[in-house]
């Protein structure tokens, strides 16, 4: 196993969470036994953080003194090859995912003797340690932890892993946010164990109705999520105490107790517990939920399949709005408020005297170095035993089944909402329907390629115009069905000091010296910046990069705490239907006129679906028809989206009558 040459230490600017090393680790380290090493690799141990059935994980110290954690195989287990394997898989699995409140490496050895593998050291305790000595976490902390562990749960589950073990064991209350530990031992999905040493089904306090009866899937790790939140948001297990048997019988048979949950939670935590594993969200539906304040899981889908970067986004927003560790040292030494005094220096090396000196590690190809954009989110290490999951074709590429409508959805609140629409439609004729999570890009792509059926959000001719230059002749582009997509840049209405973008220069401090933006290489963000920032005499103000979603929750505090605020936003959102909002006027014109949404089918689907190709064509949507669909989706409550859907069609019967015509009566709503 080989990977990119890097210095383990060396990293790129740190963002603003970045988690810096702490002068010294807290909770302070357990004293060396008597044959632990007293170097690993380059690193020098200075003392033990943990131990689990395949090692033991010590603090440790660079030549520069900065701190790490080391996890050594346990030579209980040495030669045996199958601990090996297991132990090299932890470290693969570790490699893969991408998300900032987990675990990513930084340094290891896979070869010779003894592999090891190293991450930042993180200080702070344990959920279960908090909340066993203090209680409950404040709301505001739960919510802040409720989308950091459904964060990194984004980045695993992407990679066609379960965690299969999150308790509050393993949750640690980080300076910068949770950290989910637990990385271990795999297995795959149908059961044939990659390793059988020390298995670990998971603690019977934390296992899903489906685990409970020898199933595993991503929405396992959901449920668990559930009992997690509730946990850390009242103090107590939403099934009670008792023996194992009591704590499973009730999780198959009996409704969590949820009192005392903070309301904007409990959407989101009622829904993971569902017992029927469909019903509950993704992880990614999960952060978009929290952040939008119990939201419905109609305006999930805010991460692809690989790449968790808008989910990462969205969950920073609200950790650095509610964040506040209640028990770490401040980067500067000095004790926090829950805190009486800086934790101790950490105890000498005791009996150590070996030092693991094994040539073998050292070689060309046998350090492990992870590159900058993994290493930039330095997380935990793993202290106990993993219980990993491989998800059958995760690596596999996707292909149209001819018997299912598959319907690409990109996480922008118009095409949540007519992805679901046509859904609802489609299901009601008869058809079966999939909506596959995409980001843009390989969104189109798919299309291009027929790997999905449909594709409903393309804007044209500017925003994706540049992937219909690359791709137009490989779709059926079957019309616009919204005519007023603008780009604006927006302010709440109380905001009574701007009405045109010339306003900002003279009143740039009100905001902060700051435009909250949305993902860097959006044609909205290079419209601004190549436009209207110099049309506008705007060069001293900053244009902050993020994601859609993240500009979201950062306008949604700014209104809950009447602060003044100006965002890249856009018709049709969903924020128009949910705030009063005052778009500036653009007398330059900088931002261009208005463009078009389209539906885009693969190429050979009105020959195949005829019928379906005649409705898409008639689809259209006015301003106020869009706006009362994405309050019925995104703000009504509803059992889930489609019953959403149907509550907004009985409202306004003129839309299938208009754009199915005859066929109209051939969809069966109920």
């Amino acid at each position: 196993m080989t990977f990119p040459p890097q210095s383990p230490m060396h990293q790129p600017e740190e963002p603003a969470l970045h988690r810096k090393a702490p002068q010294e680790p807290w909770p302070p380290l357990q004293s060396l036994l008597q044959g632990d090493p007293s170097t690993i690799g380059p690193y020098a141990v200075q003392g033990r953080l943990g131990a689990g059935t395949l090692g033991v994980v010590y603090g440790a110290t660079d030549a520069l003194g900065r701190w790490l954690a080391v996890k050594l195989i346990s030579t209980d287990h040495l030669p045996d090859d199958e601990a090996v394997d297991a132990f090299l898989t932890e470290i693969a699995q570790m490699q893969r995912v991408r998300a900032r409140h987990i675990a990513p490496l930084l340094d290891g050895a896979t070869e010779g003797t003894h592999p090891w593998y190293a991450t930042a050291y993180v200080p702070g305790l344990t959920l279960a340690r908090w909340v066993g000595g203090q209680g409950a976490l404040s709301a505001g902390m739960s919510r802040a932890l409720a989308a950091g562990v459904a964060e990194a749960l984004t980045g695993i589950h992407a990679t066609g892993i379960l965690h299969r073990n999150l308790t509050p064991a393993n949750v640690i209350l980080a300076p910068d946010g949770p950290t989910v530990l637990d990385f271990g031992i795999t297995q795959a999905v149908d059961g044939d164990p990659i390793s059988n040493v020390g298995a670990l089904t998971g603690s019977p306090a934390w296992l899903s109705p489906e685990r409970i009866n020898g199933q595993a899937g991503p929405r396992s790790d959901i449920f668990t999520w559930g009992a997690l939140v509730a946990y850390a948001a009242t103090g107590q297990h939403p099934f009670g105490t008792g023996t194992p048997e009591d704590l499973m019988q009730r999780v198959l048979t009996e409704e969590p107790e949820l009192s005392g949950l903070p309301p904007d939670l409990a959407q989101p935590v009622e829904r993971a517990l569902a017992k029927d594993p469909t019903d509950r969200p993704s992880a990614a539906e999960l952060v978009y939920m929290v952040a939008k304040g119990g939201a419905t899981a109609a305006a999930a889908a805010a991460a692809a399949e690989a790449d968790s970067t808008s989910t990462t986004d969205i969950a920073d927003a609200v950790i650095r709005s509610n964040w506040n560790p209640p028990i770490t040292p401040g980067s500067d030494g000095a004790a926090t408020p829950h805190m009486s005094a800086y934790p101790p220096t950490p105890p000498p090396p005791g009996d150590a005297d070996t030092a693991l000196d094994d040539e073998d590690s050292s070689g060309p190809g046998t350090r492990i170095a992870v590159l900058a954009t993994v290493a930039a989110a330095v997380l935990a290490l793993v202290l106990g035993v993993g219980t990993w999951l491989v998800l059958p074709g995760a690596d596999e590429e996707e292909h149209v089944d001819d018997d299912v409508i598959q319907i690409a959805l990109i996480p922008w609140d118009e095409a949540i909402a007519v992805t679901h629409l046509w859904a609802t439609i489609l299901d009601g004729a008869g058809h079966e329907v999939e909506i596959v999570e995409h980001d843009v890009e390989p969104a189109f792509e798919d299309v291009a390629s027929g790997n999905v059926d449909l594709f409903l959000d393309a804007w044209f001719p500017d925003t994706h115009g540049a992937y219909a230059d690359e791709y137009s002749d490989r779709w059926e582009d079957l019309g616009s069905w919204y005519d007023n997509a603008v780009l604006t840049l927006t302010v709440p209405d109380y905001v009574e000091e701007v009405d045109s973008i010339a306003d900002l220069p003279g009143n740039a401090e009100l905001f902060d010296n700051q435009i909250i933006g949305i993902e860097q290489d959006s044609g909205h963000m290079s419209t601004t910046r190549e436009h209207v920032l110099p049309d506008y005499g705007l060069d001293s103000i900053d244009l902050f990069a993020g994601s859609s979603a993240a500009m979201t929750v950062e306008l949604d505090y700014a209104i809950r705490e009447e602060e003044p605020v100006v965002v890249t936003l856009w018709h049709p959102h969903t924020a128009y239907a949910e705030h009063d909002l005052k778009d500036l006027a653009d007398p330059e014109g900088s931002l261009g006129d208005g463009e078009q949404l389209h539906a885009l089918a693969r190429d050979g689907f009105s020959a195949d679906h005829p019928q379906l190709r005649e409705w898409l064509e008639e689809f259209h949507l006015g301003e106020d028809e869009l706006v009362t669909l994405f309050e019925e989706i995104f703000f009504e409550e509803h059992e889930d989206e489609r019953d959403a859907v149907r509550a907004w069609l009985d409202g306004n019967p003129q839309f299938l009558e208009r754009t199915l015509g005859d066929d109209a009566s051939e969809v069966h709503l109920n």
